[in-house]
């Protein structure tokens, strides 16, 4: 039987830091984790 990939959404927001969005994001990705991304809204997130 082959394994399912693991996975995981990052929820986000307009002021959060960039490290607090892309270490998780970056370290879930080289472990092989598929990531979704969530925010409260469709604009830009800056």
């Amino acid at each position: 039987m082959k394994e399912q990939p693991k996975k995981a959404v990052i929820l986000t927001a307009d002021r959060f830091e960039d490290m607090e969005f892309f270490f998780p994001l970056f370290r879930l990705l080289e472990m092989g984790w598929q990531v979704d991304v969530a925010a409260p809204n469709k604009k830009e997130i800056s």
